[in-house]
């Protein structure tokens, strides 16, 4: 069954089986619209979002989205995980910061052997196809895939995508210091785009049953940047978004 002819999905199962069906498909048929299913998760999760931004990012420099890597549980992270690439998309959109499609960072997880957390790592690994997410593998503390990471990060570029990056890297619920690895990211970017590019810092919490997502103000980053006081920034920024109780070591 192709994508366009698949049924509205009545459950978060269903959803997410629709999704691994179209990655079997394979490029370019397995692609899906990201807008329209994430705005389904949002329905069928009962996700309300509180949006709010600082400042309109310029269209036609290269865009990247960074949020907290916010968890509220102690288990169930991936769940957690999806849910923030999840609000902070939908949120994007419609306080219409940017209308190009935004390509995650997403590490590639184990398997569970069953049950719903299982569902969820196969939908986030195989959001390679169907989203154009960027896969990361880390075997031993260091990126395993390299060569694949980067050809899927330079078609995102070339599509003209946004990029997605938690500065953590790992879920929580505290605002952590960034890894080392965002200082690597940053870099990266720098000599890719020597014309500079734009940082849009973005907090994410809860309170009560809604998601507020907060966009704050941008950090514009050129060749003269040093990469730390970029990430410096971005760290400061997100926390000013955040209640007192969550800002971390930034507070």
């Amino acid at each position: 069954m192709s994508v366009e002819l698949e049924q509205r999905p009545k459950t978060e199962r269903e959803l997410y089986h629709q999704i691994l069906s179209s990655a079997k498909l394979g490029k370019p048929n397995g692609r899906r619209d990201f807008q329209k299913d994430i705005r389904r998760y949002c329905e069928l999760k009962g996700v309300s979002i509180v949006a709010s931004s600082a400042e309109k990012p310029d269209p036609s420099i290269p865009l990247i989205i960074t949020p907290n890597h916010y968890s509220q549980r102690l288990y169930s992270k991936t769940s957690e995980a999806f849910k923030d690439v999840v609000v902070t998309s939908l949120a994007c959109y419609d306080q219409d910061l940017s209308k190009n499609h935004t390509a995650w960072f997403i590490k590639r997880l184990p398997i569970y052997p069953a049950g719903l957390g299982m569902l969820i790592r196969k939908v986030q690994n195989a959001s390679v196809v169907t989203y154009g997410s960027i896969p990361v593998a880390v075997k031993n503390g260091s990126i395993a895939n390299r060569d694949e990471m980067t050809e899927q990060y330079l078609d995102a570029r070339q599509r003209g995508d946004n990029i997605g990056f938690f500065p953590e890297q790992k879920p929580t619920q505290v605002l952590q210091r960034y890894h080392p690895d965002y200082i690597t990211f940053l870099r990266f970017l720098t000599h890719l785009y020597p014309q500079g590019y734009q940082i849009l810092p973005t907090a994410i919490f809860n309170k009560g049953k809604r998601t507020h997502v907060n966009f704050g103000n941008i950090v514009r980053v050129n060749f003269n940047t040093d990469a730390r006081d970029a990430a410096d920034q971005t760290l400061q920024i997100i926390a000013q978004n955040l209640p007192s109780g969550l800002r971390g070591p930034w507070g």
